[in-house]
């Protein structure tokens, strides 16, 4: 039996995302979105 990879989740290091910023912009279906982290280290998303 073969097992679908439909449901497979990406897991992606923040260090790799925010190569040393504490900013970065995401793009989704054309709007732009800012996640950030907090000096508490969270990690915040803002349209």
């Amino acid at each position: 039996m073969t097992k679908k990879m439909d449901n497979f989740i990406r897991i992606i290091d923040s260090n790799s995302l925010f190569k040393g910023s504490n900013v970065v912009e995401v793009v989704h279906k054309g709007t732009i979105y800012v996640m950030r982290i907090t000096k508490d280290g969270k990690l915040i998303l803002t349209k």
